[in-house]
């Protein structure tokens, strides 16, 4: 079992040499990646909520238009907008200003769960 012994001594001597490294790493780049996760959550959660109010309404729908650098759904009843999620400051009119009506969504026109085709099987010779 020297080698062992040998592989264990390698992986001390990089231990301290680049361990303070890894952990300035981690440290600074913990910040970063709880703000892109909660940025992803933020996201997700405004379209299920916009397509959750479209469900609500009659002949319900629900558009995503971007304001600055944010995403935002916004709700229709028919053809009239009726609100927006997240909620911004700014008018609906103003939102949908140059926005393409045609591309709005309905509740029930997402599937569930994507369907997988099967996977091909090796060809044996």
């Amino acid at each position: 079992m020297p080698a062992s012994g040998k592989a264990l001594g390698s992986a001390m001597k990089l231990g301290m040499k680049y361990g303070p490294m890894a952990y300035e790493l981690v440290r600074h780049s913990r910040e970063p990646a709880k703000v892109l996760a909660q940025k992803a959550m933020t996201k997700a959660s405004a379209r299920r909520q916009a397509l959750q109010h479209a469900a609500s309404v009659i002949d319900g729908s629900a558009l995503l238009v971007f304001h600055r650098d944010l995403q935002v759904w916004v709700v229709f009843s028919g053809d009239e907008p009726i609100g927006s999620h997240p909620v911004v400051t700014v008018s609906l009119a103003d939102l949908l200003e140059h926005a393409d009506l045609s591309r709005r969504i309905r509740p029930g026109d997402q599937a569930t769960s994507r369907v997988r085709l099967p996977r091909p099987t090796p060809r044996r010779h």
